[in-house]
């Protein structure tokens, strides 16, 4: 019988060669908040804040199921109207996958973004 040790040696070899495999096309890269890209975000939410509801879309992205578009919605509705959400964080993830962490009223909402064509898009909440 095998213990969990030797099992887990056997393995690490397969493990190493699938995650190097993955390579760096989602790699992570901390940007910050104080990023060019970062501050595009604190910039859409100063928008968000002076918009109308009605033009939240063109801050999302496009081929969003209704429920998504609706959590999109509502989660921009929340940034929008708490006077006090900041940008705390923020990544990406390969190419054009961004998140983004919001402090609002003492909690964390994360939100994944992409780029198209160099404007940065709301896909969802995280």
């Amino acid at each position: 019988m095998i213990n969990n040790r030797a099992a887990i040696l056997l393995h690490l070899p397969l493990m190493t060669v699938v995650l190097a495999g993955c390579g760096n096309d989602f790699a992570r890269s901390d940007l910050g908040p104080d990023s060019p890209r970062g501050r595009e975000v604190t910039a859409i939410i100063e928008q968000l804040r002076s918009a109308d509801a009605a033009h939240f879309d063109q801050f999302t992205a496009d081929a969003l199921t209704p429920a998504q578009n609706k959590a999109v919605q509502l989660m921009l509705n929340t940034l929008a109207r708490s006077p006090d959400a900041r940008l705390t964080s923020f990544e990406r993830f390969g190419d054009n996958v961004y998140r983004a962490g919001f402090d609002v009223n003492q909690r964390t909402l994360y939100a994944l973004l992409i780029d198209k064509n160099n404007h940065l898009l709301f896909a969802g909440p995280n």
